[in-house]
């Protein structure tokens, strides 16, 4: 059962552009 590992790492990488993204249109 390695799906939910996975589904984790989308969901951190997803949040880290996320917040990533966020932090460069606050700099702009």
């Amino acid at each position: 059962r390695k799906w939910y590992r996975n589904l984790l790492m989308k969901g951190f990488h997803l949040l880290v552009l996320l917040t990533a993204g966020v932090g460069v249109r606050d700099t702009q």
